[in-house]
């Protein structure tokens, strides 16, 4: 079953949190990008002689990154779902469903879920906004514009890289607290391994 338990009890902070950071978070970084195209568009000298960061394979680099970036959150997802659902099912020894370590595995591969249901859209919309700016980028130079100091793609290049500092920014905090809760869950369940190996074979004996 691929619905979580947390978003089952708490379908308004789901979306709440959904809605924050896949609508939120892109509607900031538009505005910041304005804000700079608007600072550039007063100051046409501040930008004299600056070449587009994400200007040629940059920006395909880039892209290629996020798309693995998103592959990447697809997987971890997938794992965190078949793990729980073993669990549940009785197929994984070291975790007994009655144990009390067991519970916090599930809430933590729950929460996993959660997390990353909420960040997958955050990437690929921030993939759709790269795409738009190399769209932009390919118009310019069939126009032959020069895309040297072109203030459009300046201040797009402010709003992508700080969006996509925030979204790797979010994955490290996520990734190291997520790896820290499960050490803690690990060792407990380590600490009790042998008598669950024994409960568990005991069942599987038992055909239950």
């Amino acid at each position: 079953m691929d619905t979580d338990d947390a978003r089952q009890r708490a379908p308004l902070g789901y979306l709440v949190k959904f809605w924050l950071v896949n609508l939120g978070l892109p509607i900031a970084f538009v505005g910041v990008a304005c804000w700079e195209y608007l600072r550039f568009a007063r100051n046409p000298w501040a930008c004299s002689g600056v070449a587009p960061l994400l200007s040629g394979p940059a920006q395909i680099t880039l892209l290629a990154l996020i798309i693995a970036l998103a592959a990447y959150l697809r997987g971890v997802h997938t794992s965190a779902i078949g793990l729980r659902n073993q669990i549940r099912c009785g197929d994984v020894w070291a975790y007994p469903i009655d144990a009390e370590f067991t519970t916090k595995k599930l809430r933590h591969l729950d929460h996993i879920a959660e997390s990353i249901r909420i960040a997958s859209p955050f990437f690929i919309i921030l993939s759709v906004a790269l795409a738009l700016r190399i769209m932009i980028d390919s118009r310019l130079r069939y126009l032959r514009y020069d895309p040297q100091c072109n203030q459009i793609l300046l201040a797009a290049d402010v709003g992508i890289t700080l969006w996509l500092l925030v979204g790797i920014m979010a994955l490290m905090i996520t990734h190291f607290m997520a790896r820290r809760k499960d050490s803690a869950i690990a060792k407990e369940a380590r600490s009790r391994e042998i008598k669950s190996l024994e409960v568990w074979l005991a069942k599987k004996a038992d055909g239950k």
